[in-house]
């Protein structure tokens, strides 16, 4: 059986240096085989709220993340994956409400 488990980690809201222990917590009482974080901030130097959950967490961890700019360069707003298996490949397709070359504008 694949276990899943899907969370949005609120990106920096409150207090995330008190939450993300719990996230770690969360995951390896759990244990998934997958892990769906919404929500991600990745910083200019592309480090990630996800690569910091994976270095904490029990066992190897695998990652892909996709986000956009929503801050003027400042960091990335995005969503992430990480498995216990390898991502062999990954593909970000923008799905916002308004994204560039919209027929309807």
């Amino acid at each position: 059986m694949l276990r899943v488990l899907t969370l949005n980690i609120w990106n920096v809201m409150g207090d995330w240096r008190a939450r993300r222990n719990d996230v770690v917590a969360w995951i390896n009482h759990l244990e998934p085989h997958v892990v769906c974080l919404q929500e991600v901030i990745e910083s200019p130097d592309g480090k990630n709220q996800a690569d910091w959950i994976a270095e904490h967490t029990d066992g190897e961890w695998h990652g892909a993340y996709a986000g956009s700019d929503e801050t003027d360069g400042a960091a990335k707003l995005g969503n992430a994956t990480l498995s216990r298996w390898p991502i062999g490949e990954q593909h970000h397709q923008d799905q916002s409400s308004n994204p560039p070359g919209r027929r309807d504008e």
